[in-house]
């Protein structure tokens, strides 16, 4: 797994330790005190966690955000239900900035953000409304005061160079009542700061259905959908926990068959609902041969699973698994994503 997955997914735990609830930051913000006895969750919070999951279950969001200022608005005029493996943020070129989905769930979704002016590399992770803002995500002290189209704002992630003044990773603010946005710079890049201008850029509106290069009929019995990543595109999905027993999660990528024979040197030849597989123990990898693209299965702990026969037998390959031309409207195509 890769730190870009293990963020991500690690962001939707809600019963992580460190979540906090939305009016304890915003008192944050007004202060620019950080309180760090409150980074436990009250039962007033779990509560309105739980509020909120199960407005999840309904068409509709019953938020509505007061009037927009008189800026271009960066929210929708009312927010919208949104199908896990949907958009609500522009993709493509805005002013000068460029927005590309990279990651997606039924409370996140996360773009790839670059700009050249000003200059600008790294992450947008927008949340439902109601979604606990992660500790790493609080305001810190002596952080200039900002905001991003009239709405409260804040910096975080402090980052201190070995020379030059220190300067805050990532800005944060609430794109409509208690839904969080950040916008987090990438690691390694010069830091140059991160002015509103950048926030201001990100333009809500009606979901836009993604498309991905595989039909999934149905999820292993016991499991849900954890997400959906483009770039290296993957599916992930975790075991639905049980008594005392943690989540395990599994990512399913979509690889050009022709890469991966150099990746399987050693392996032991298996067979998958009719297709050829190969198990590699050095990586924990089980590869199941789809014909132009073959499936890695990530993260097991031993060849063929209980699930995977059923699953496989599932799958439907788009008619050309590289080329997104004939990929399906994922949100009729992947189980759990709408």
């Amino acid at each position: 797994m890769n730190r870009t997955e293990e963020d991500l997914l690690l962001a939707l735990r809600a019963d992580e330790p460190g979540y906090v609830a939305p009016a304890p930051v915003l008192a944050a913000v007004g202060r620019l005190i950080v309180r760090r006895r409150r980074r436990r969750i009250t039962v007033a919070a779990t509560l309105g966690v739980l509020a909120v999951l199960a407005a999840l279950l309904v068409p509709a969001l019953s938020h509505k955000p007061p009037a927009p200022p008189a800026t271009p608005p960066t929210t929708p005029a009312t927010p919208t239900s949104r199908p896990a493996l949907a958009i609500t943020v522009r993709e493509g070129d805005v002013n000068g900035t460029r927005f590309n989905v990279k990651f997606l769930s039924k409370n996140l979704q996360a773009f790839n953000v670059s700009s050249t002016a000003p200059a600008f590399q790294g992450t947008l992770m927008v949340y439902v409304q109601g979604r606990p803002l992660h500790e790493k995500y609080m305001p810190v002290d002596g952080a200039p005061t900002v905001t991003v189209a009239g709405r409260p704002a804040h910096y975080a992630v402090r980052d201190v160079p070995p020379t030059g003044p220190a300067t805050h990773r990532a800005l944060v603010w609430e794109w409509a009542p208690g839904g969080w946005a950040i916008l987090e710079q990438s690691e390694g890049v010069p830091q140059i700061g991160l002015p509103p201008v950048l926030a201001e850029r990100v333009e809500f509106g009606p979901p836009v259905v993604t498309r991905v290069p595989l039909r999934i009929a149905h999820l292993p019995a016991g499991h849900e959908l954890a997400g959906v990543q483009w770039g290296y595109f993957n599916v992930s999905f975790r075991t639905l926990p049980t008594g005392s027993e943690p989540a395990t999660t599994v990512y399913m990528y979509v690889l050009p068959t022709r890469d991966v024979d150099s990746l399987t040197a050693e392996h032991q030849n298996l067979t998958v609902a009719g297709h050829p597989s190969k198990w590699v123990p050095t990586n924990l990898s089980q590869y199941v041969d789809m014909g132009q693209c073959t499936l890695q299965f990530r993260t097991l702990t031993a060849p063929n699973p209980p699930y995977l026969e059923e699953l496989v037998r599932g799958i439907t390959m788009a008619p050309d698994c590289v080329s997104e031309a004939t990929w399906f409207p994922a949100t009729s195509s992947i189980a759990g994503g709408n």
